[in-house]
Formats: C-alpha cells, structure tokens, sequence
C-alpha cells in the first residue's frame, strides 16, 4: 500500500508521530518510495513507536551499530530512498534514548543540509529554466502572431515545467524542514518526539500531479482555439467578405495583371484579420513581379489590441525603424529628393476620424497605418502614382463601410 507523506522525511518528529499513527491503523512500514511516499502492509494495529536517525548512505547500519542500537532497545526497519536517514523500531517497552545531547544530534544532521541545499538549488535552477523558456518564448511572440493564431502562446513545456515545480518544491520543502528542526538542537534543545504534522506536502504533491489530467481535459479547449483560415482568389473588388481597403485603381494605378490577387481571412477569438492583395505589375517576360497594394486589416474583439498592435507595426513593420541615426543621415545626404530621405519612422497625421494616422515612404513604395476605435488597417502601396495621404476619405469610407 502506497501513501503520500504528509509532510518532509526531516521534520523528524511529526513524521515520527505519523509513522506511529499509521502502525495504529494496522499499517506497517515497509520501505519509502521517492521523496513522497510510503510503503506499507496491512495487518494488525500495533502501537508501535519509531525514531528517524541520520544515515551514512548506506542501506542500513553495519553489524557494530546495529548491536549497539540493539543493545539500547532499537531495531532497524528501513531507510530513505537515498539512505541518508535511517528508521529504527523500539523492540522493547523500555527503549533508551538514542541521543542524549542536543548539540551532538545537530551535527549528526547538519550533515544532511549542504547535500539537501545542492539538491534544492539544482530543481531551483531547473524551474528558472523552464520559466526563462516560457518567457523568452513569449518575448519572441509577436501580437501580429497571436492574433491571428491564439495557441501560439502555449508555448510552455508542461513536463519540464511540472517535474521541476513538482521536485523543486519537494526539496525546498526538505531543506526547510531540515533547518526547522536544526535550530532548537544547535541551542541545547532536546528534540521532541511527538510533534503535529499538516497536509501541505500531500497536497502539493496531488495538485501539481492533477495538472497532467487536468492537461488532456483542456485539450479539445485548445482545438476551439485554433483559427479559421479561408482563402479567396482574384480581384478583392467581387469578394463578399466585409474587408476594408481601398483599390489600387482609386490611386491612379492601372494593374496589369490579377491572376495572384487573393484574400485571406483568419477568424480566431480575439478577433478577424484580413490580408488583402490587389493589383499587379509584369516583368517583360509576362509573369509577375510584385503587387502593388498590400493590404492588413483587423477588427479585433479585445479592448487595448488595437493599440498594442499599432505599436508593434510602427516598431517593426515601418522601414527603417532599425536603422541608425548614422545611417540616416547618410540616406539623407545621399538622396536629398526622396520622399522620405531618412526613412526613419512614420510621421503622424492629424485627422479627427480616426484614432491615429501614419504615413511613410520609401522611394516608390508608401506606408500608412489607420487605427479607429478596435479596427485597425495597414498598408503597403508599390508603383501607385497618388500619395496615400490625399485618400484618407477614402480610407475613412472604407472603415466605416467594414464596420
């Protein structure tokens, strides 16, 4: 019969009065499995009374301190999975006390706390490492990403993370108790052998462990995570899907070529995204080379997304946002007639329709970013001939019509 233990192997006297509980009700101890638990064999109630001793890594004691602990009405039972405490049985009504100083008793088990230390601070450093794993994960997830796939910050690792939660508690929970118990010994305090004990260790132990289960339950919610994807081909002016965007004909363009115009709309909790391809222009040859209006538009179901996900596209999607304030000014002295020589960042527009407007350029290829309330529209415009900045009413007509 396995039992989780209530409490730590070194809070001596309370694991000492269980033990002695347990031989009450007819459960005899037969050995220790791991760190949390208990063998036993059911038989008579016995009143029995036990006394844990530091080891000295063996299995038991060898035939000279066996006789002595013999000799003062001892008897060996078990020993700890890693031999480091020994159990002993009285064997006779009137046993003597195994230790009579209080000072020696502690550094027979001040031995045990540099091994129980090292022990903690390994699982200690295991948990860091997989909580750095989770948060650097986390780090490298970008809001773009999770919109549209919401699972994607699952991204911990549930049996590193519980085995190192599970024994790193266990151990820091010896450790503890280890010093508990030092401290009163090291002042001249005789130990009690009676002492009560709580659950927490056992119910550490099945809580961390009921995670697993817990795990495969949540598996069918995770699926209900996962987003819709659909995909439309050809020009977006005929597709039915409410998407907010606005044709790169309205910009004085005239496309060549629509055979890789396409929509693609991601449906998730957090809300709906949609990418937008539109126009084309031909290499000599009659393939195309690239289109000419990109278009990203989200109507998203979180407060605050928006504004997380406007932040993200100017740090990262505008060009030039990594380059150097040297390199800058040599774009600048360079090309003194671009549009936007330094193609540094976006420049902010004041219109009262919306919650915040941006706009860049790069040679021949603009950039504007629109948030109005929880939608929010990017695009990127190649070979269009009008400055994005002087269609914003039809930007406005296009959000408000998606809405």
């Amino acid at each position: 019969m396995l039992r989780v233990l209530p409490t730590s192997v070194y809070n001596v006297p309370a694991m000492e009065t269980w033990l002695g509980e347990q031989a009450r009700k007819g459960r005899l101890i037969t050995g220790f499995w791991g760190d949390y638990g208990a063998l036993f064999d059911k038989g008579e109630p016995r009143a029995e009374v036990y006394r844990l001793e530091p080891g000295d890594g063996n299995l038991r004691p060898d035939p000279e301190k066996a006789e002595l602990y013999g000799a003062a009405g001892w008897e060996f039972v078990v020993s700890t999975y890693d031999h480091t405490l020994w159990l002993f049985r009285a064997c006779r009504p009137d046993p003597s006390p195994i230790h009579t100083d209080p000072e020696t008793q502690a550094i027979a088990f001040g031995r045990l706390r540099r091994k129980l230390l090292l022990n903690t601070f390994l699982w200690a450093v295991l948990f860091a490492l997989s909580v750095g794993i989770v948060l650097l994960n986390l780090m490298r997830i970008s809001v773009w990403q999770v919109i549209q796939e919401p699972t994607a910050l699952l991204v911990f690792r549930p049996a590193a993370f519980q085995m190192s939660l599970l024994w790193g508690g266990l151990a820091l929970n010896d450790w503890l108790a280890l010093r508990r118990l030092l401290k009163p010994l090291r002042a001249g305090i005789p130990m009690e052998h009676s002492a009560p004990y709580r659950q927490g260790r056992r119910w550490w132990f099945w809580g961390v462990t009921a995670l697993i289960p817990l795990q495969l339950l949540l598996i069918p919610c995770f699926s209900a995570l996962e987003p819709v994807v659909e995909r439309w081909a050809g020009n977006p002016a005929g597709c039915s899907w409410p998407i907010a965007y606005v044709q790169v004909e309205d910009l004085g363009a005239s496309p060549e070529r629509r055979a890789a115009n396409y929509v693609t709309r991601t449906d998730s909790i957090l809300g709906e995204s949609y990418t937008i391809g539109d126009g084309g222009v031909t290499f000599a040859m009659g393939q195309d080379s690239r289109l000419q209006g990109r278009t990203n538009f989200w109507r998203l179901k979180v407060p605050g997304l928006a504004e997380a996900l406007t932040r993200e596209i100017l740090r990262d999607e505008f060009p030039g946002a990594t380059r150097s304030e040297s390199f800058r000014a040599f774009l600048k002295e360079e090309y003194p007639d671009s549009v936007n020589p330094m193609a540094a960042s976006a420049e902010p527009l004041a219109d009262s329709r919306f919650d915040g407007v941006w706009y860049t350029a790069d040679g021949d290829v603009q950039y504007l970013l629109l948030r109005q309330g929880r939608t929010v529209l990017w695009m990127r415009a190649e070979d269009v001939p009008e400055n994005l900045r002087d269609h914003l009413d039809d930007f406005a007509a296009a959000l408000d019509g998606a809405a």
